[in-house]
């Protein structure tokens, strides 16, 4: 199996792997924002993206590369040692030190983790080109209305990928590079950019500190990278240089489920993320926010989006009739039809 064929083979497992552990349960996804967001959204037929690099989160996809490096340790070192079973049957005592290896796992992880040294280069390299925005499946939960704002709108996930699959769906406003003229300017999605569109539900791990403690059913990426190497392991050449190879690749091969884990503290949300990946830098625009400026990408839609509902948080429950009558308007105003996105009001009873 030449390299090509094997990276295509990856590709392919990539996906049917997406289906089976990321695929989004719910039509409905929500996105908590508060009224100057959902106005400039229902307003402008717009999704604004913004860098990994600036959410709140400090590990985003730093804590999926770490699980993948950790998970795959024991199969580098199983792998290697069977091959030397091969090749070594009367070699008693080499058989016996890479035992005690696999009996000293923690170490070996450091020493292995060493030799990657590009790894915090080939991080912030997957960080800077990463945009996203965000989604929940709960469609009242007074964690997000504390956080984010008073409504949740509610998107059709279905129809919404499939207008961030197509290049003539939507336009990105950027900045023009010319020296002479760095004006705003309206780009059209490239197909490379279409490519790479995710829209997937989040894999909240808790890996353990300790070893021992580990247990592999328990465990989505040890699944997944099984799933790998099921696929693969009929091939004579899969040995240590081809799980050598998954790690050197992995920003590549397994890009599109790396930056779709987080550390299970955060599970509560059951986040759902919409990404690009952006590599031009005219397709990105800045923000100031709280003395920060944050890259984002400003994605524009030719007709109205799949929003379906409107969820109005506990907080403005005694003015729902009047932010009904105003949303209403709005809806109509833009071209959507308020009788096919419905408004309704939190349950929670919640006094401010």
């Amino acid at each position: 199996m030449n390299t090509d064929t094997f990276e295509q083979k990856l590709k392919e497992i990539v996906e049917d792997i997406s289906e089976e552990y990321f695929k989004i349960d719910s039509g409905i996804i929500y996105h908590y924002r508060n009224i100057k967001a959902l106005n400039n959204i229902i307003t402008n037929n717009c999704l604004w993206l913004s860098n990994l690099g600036c959410v709140n989160d400090e590990q985003e996809i730093i804590y999926g590369y770490d699980i993948f490096e950790k998970i795959l340790v024991p199969f580098r070192l199983s792998n290697l040692l069977e091959k030397r079973r091969i090749q070594n049957q009367a070699k008693k005592q080499e058989e016996n030190q890479e035992a005690n290896r696999l009996n000293n796992l923690g170490k070996e992880r450091e020493r292995l983790s060493s030799q990657d040294k590009d790894r915090n280069s080939q991080i912030e390299d997957l960080i800077a080109k990463n945009y996203a925005t965000w989604f929940s499946l709960e469609r009242d939960m007074l964690s997000q209305w504390r956080a984010y704002g008073d409504f949740a709108i509610g998107f059709d996930s279905n129809e919404l990928i499939k207008v961030c699959k197509d290049v003539n769906k939507f336009t990105i406003k950027g900045k023009s590079s010319s020296c002479s003229e760095k004006s705003e300017q309206v780009f059209k999605a490239s197909q490379e950019i279409i490519d790479k569109v995710q829209l997937k539900r989040i894999i909240y791990e808790n890996y353990p500190s300790n070893f021992s403690d580990f247990k592999e059913k328990d465990c989505i990426m040890y699944q997944i990278i099984e799933k790998y190497l099921e696929h693969l392991k009929g091939n004579p050449e899969i040995s240590e240089n081809h799980i050598k190879y998954l790690m050197e690749k992995k920003d590549q091969l397994f890009y599109p489920l790396l930056s779709f884990f987080k550390h299970y503290g955060f599970h509560e949300e059951k986040e759902v993320r919409l990404s690009f990946i952006v590599e031009d830098s005219q397709l990105i625009t800045c923000l100031e926010r709280e003395n920060i400026i944050i890259p984002r990408v400003e994605l524009y839609f030719n007709e109205p989006l799949p929003i379906k509902e409107i969820i109005v948080s506990p907080k403005l429950s005694k003015e729902f009739r009047k932010v009904t009558i105003g949303l209403e308007a709005l809806l109509t105003q833009n071209g959507y039809d308020p009788n096919q996105v419905e408004i309704k009001k939190s349950s929670i009873p919640y006094r401010d």
